[in-house]
């Protein structure tokens, strides 16, 4: 700020924080790292296939000068490229431009006060261009800190919302984090079996929102992601999973549902290159299933969505679409695939 002013006269960067996926891949800052000592390599080894990401230790701070050393590497080498694609992703780069210092911050080695001093210091020193300081600032600031206030706010019921009525259990391909058909699930799961973690844009529109659009019970889906995530203290959980990845608090986090069909997918990231699912068809053999599900999910709860103003527009759509029984009658199947019950190879069969 300068006075009652915004720094540049702008009150946020987003227009230019939305960039897709490079077309070439992309070239991405070196991910911090520090080799493992003697004692937890043996530790690594002791603890074997019982967890997940145990490999990928060395990604991740130990102590608090791993913390220190992480953050002054995120300042000088990944937030300076973060704002342009922080919304985008990569089967074949798990981090991009991301700092991960959710890890250190959410296991208590780095304070939220000494990474916003840092990235403003890193700003004014001109390291880091304003829409990139901006953007990460509001992921702490107005996003992380404005999370922890909700939890002490909270009550005890918050926890158990289901406010879409949502029964299915997490399915165990996404318990074993394997092959699926999807090939955005199979990208975002592998990046959770190898590292421990994933981006926000892999947490909220792949998982959250596969999981949404096929009737995951939030809960699940929520403990689910708190044991496997390294960053998932319970408190970071509960609203980004219960309230805005979910919608299972019916709004008190966020004011619509985040949920997209499969072009969302093709427009930010390379994950529909070569899946077996088209973005663009709704149904037929070839349907993306989060596409279908999309549909089927605003023409399932166009009653309990209908006075949600941001969603008028695309629930009107649902509600005109010449292919809407069509789209009813093939969600079922749809969901079948998200949940790892039914392969497109069963569905060629059956056609």
């Amino acid at each position: 700020m300068v006075g009652d002013e915004p720094v540049g006269g702008r009150w946020n960067y987003d227009e230019d924080n939305r960039k897709p996926l490079p077309r070439d891949g992309g070239t991405w800052p070196e991910v911090w790292s520090r080799p493992l000592d003697d004692d937890e390599q043996a530790l690594v080894e002791h603890l074997g296939a019982t967890h997940r990401g145990g490999d990928a230790l060395a990604f991740w701070p130990r102590t608090r000068a791993d913390a220190l050393s992480q953050l002054h590497h995120a300042l000088h080498n990944v937030l300076p490229t973060f704002g342009p694609f922080e919304d985008a992703a990569s089967s074949g780069h798990w981090a991009l431009s991301h700092t991960r210092l959710s890890v250190a911050l959410n296991l208590g080695l780095l304070h939220p006060t000494e990474v916003i001093d840092g990235v403003l210091r890193a700003f004014d020193d001109g390291l880091v261009p304003i829409a990139s300081a901006e953007g990460f600032l509001r992921q702490i600031i107005g996003w992380r800190e404005w999370v922890w206030a909700w939890h002490r706010v909270l009550d005890d019921d918050y926890r158990s919302s289901n406010a879409l009525s949502a029964h299915e259990p997490v399915p165990e391909s996404w318990r074993s984090m394997g092959d699926h058909d999807m090939a955005c699930l199979r990208a975002v799961l592998r990046h959770l079996h190898d590292y421990g973690w994933t981006h926000h844009i892999e947490r909220l529109m792949v998982l959250a929102n596969a999981a949404t659009l096929a009737g995951i019970n939030p809960v699940a889906l929520n403990d689910w992601m708190a044991e496997n995530f390294v960053d998932g203290a319970e408190w970071v959980m509960e609203a980004n999973v219960l309230g805005m990845g979910t919608y299972a608090d019916g709004g008190r986090i966020s004011t619509k549902p985040y949920v997209s069909g499969g072009n969302y997918l093709k427009k930010m990231t390379n994950f529909c290159k070569g899946c077996a699912f088209s973005p663009t068809e709704r149904t037929g053999p070839a349907a993306c299933p989060l596409t279908n599900g999309y549909w089927n999910f605003l023409l399932d709860h166009a009653e309990t969505l209908g006075s949600n103003y941001r969603l008028a527009p695309q629930l009107r759509a649902a509600q005109q679409r010449p292919d809407r029984v069509e789209i009813q009658r093939e969600a079922q199947r749809c969901r079948s695939i998200i949940l790892g019950r039914q392969s497109q190879s069963d569905t060629l069969v059956s056609q």
